[in-house]
């Protein structure tokens, strides 16, 4: 909170702090996020979102603690903030903080499926199975928790387990070459995602999906389509497909 200038976050980074988060006055001053990216390395730089529901899988941007409304898309923001540098995005759903309701999944889903950056999930946290939907569904790389910790509703060490049970019945364990039989899950504008192993997700990217130019994914698979896939990389814990070789 308060970081509104370079000399701002000297301050906080010779203190002793890894990382910044910033809202306000990122809406405010998007170009601060460039600067101080460049300054300090895009892993330093966390974007703090809140998300208000609109309508359906629309959401407003919120500044001041969540007290006042922008004109800013939720998704529309995420990729522009991606774009000038930020390295991780807290998502937070105003709708859901404190509710121990659940994450709003498909908010979740929206940012997850336009950023390639890490994404905390936070608001709504209230049951352990959360966990598993904000990751395994949502696409999160982490979450936030703070109602259930402070009025003792659930202990850190239950979720602390829970979260080690689940990441290990998630990891897949592609290998590297190797072509699976896999699903359509999602169609993107940069390419589609496929679904195998029963339990992996991995990215088709658009140059991928045809021999000659596309205009859209969609013209090439659709969801659902049963295809073949090579595993030809890893990025950041994701996986890079490829139908093309797998066909070769």
């Amino acid at each position: 909170g308060g970081i509104r200038s370079l000399d701002d976050a000297l301050k906080i980074f010779d203190s002793g702090a890894d990382k910044i988060s910033l809202n306000t006055n990122a809406v405010q001053n998007p170009n601060i996020l460039s600067i101080l990216s460049k300054r300090f390395g895009s892993q330093a730089i966390v974007l703090s979102v809140e998300a208000k529901k609109k309508q359906k899988e629309k959401w407003d941007v919120y500044v001041e603690s969540g007290r006042e409304k922008t004109d800013l898309d939720v998704v529309e923001w995420v990729k522009k903030a991606q774009d000038l540098g930020i390295g991780e995005i807290l998502l937070t759903s105003v709708d859901k903080e404190g509710t121990t309701e659940g994450f709003d999944i498909d908010l979740i889903k929206a940012v997850t499926n336009v950023v390639d950056v890490p994404v905390i999930a936070s608001g709504g946290f209230g049951k352990l199975d959360d966990v598993e939907q904000a990751i395994k569904i949502g696409g999160a790389d982490a979450i936030a928790l703070a109602h259930v910790l402070h009025y003792e509703k659930i202990s850190l060490r239950d979720i602390r387990n829970k979260a080690i049970d689940f990441i290990k019945n998630l990891i897949a364990k592609p290998e590297m070459g190797k072509i699976y039989k896999g699903k359509v899950v999602k169609i993107m504008e940069f390419g589609a995602f496929v679904n195998f192993l029963g339990k992996q997700d991995g990215l088709v990217h658009i140059s991928e999906l045809a021999e000659k130019r596309v205009t859209k994914v969609g013209d090439v698979v659709k969801e659902g389509d049963e295809v073949s896939v090579k595993v030809v990389g890893f990025d950041r814990g994701k996986v890079k497909l490829s139908m093309k070789q797998a066909s070769a």
